[in-house]
């Protein structure tokens, strides 16, 4: 029923951004990340300075695993919203998915700059540290860091074994 509603909202008027945001929207929430992609290029298209419409671009893309794509996209994004934490948060993934680790800490470290309150790029880049780039006190840092943070984390366990395991207990 919603996409009908979206689809005829387009059809009334092909310049109307939100509509294909929101339809894209749906399409991505039921996994159909090419449908997605179509949609959110449609609104970025239409409104080029859209952050919203490059940032769930840039998501579509990552789900599709179009890494090059997705980064590109967060970059525009970046661009037109500069401290959308989030977005930064979002790129660091595309960029640890890529293995390109550098960019990835470099992403998550701009996330923290601009809202040091959240849990996950800690975590990221404990597991980056530690798994990739062979750094065991930042990797002690940051999982120290999450810890603090959300003390009942998920993975609270596994990041305690790896802090005793980096210091010899």
């Amino acid at each position: 029923k919603a996409i009908e509603y979206y689809e005829k909202a387009i059809q009334n008027n092909p310049s109307y951004t939100n509509a294909y945001i929101n339809l894209g929207r749906l399409f991505h929430n039921k996994k159909l990340y090419d449908k997605a992609v179509e949609q959110f290029k449609k609104a970025a298209d239409t409104s080029p300075r859209s952050f919203n419409a490059h940032y769930n671009l840039a998501n579509a893309y990552r789900e599709l695993k179009m890494y090059n794509e997705a980064i590109e996209e967060y970059n525009v994004a970046l661009t037109i919203s500069p401290v959308e934490y989030k977005t930064y948060f979002d790129l660091g993934i595309a960029y640890r998915d890529q293995q390109n680790y550098t960019n990835a800490v470099s992403s998550f470290e701009k996330s923290l700059q601009i809202n040091s309150n959240q849990v996950d790029p800690h975590e990221e880049l404990g597991m980056i540290y530690y798994r990739n780039l062979k750094n065991n006190s930042k990797a002690v840092y940051h999982f120290e860091k999450v810890l603090s943070m959300r003390p009942n984390h998920p993975d609270a366990d596994k990041m305690k074994s790896i802090i005793n395991l980096i210091k010899g207990k």
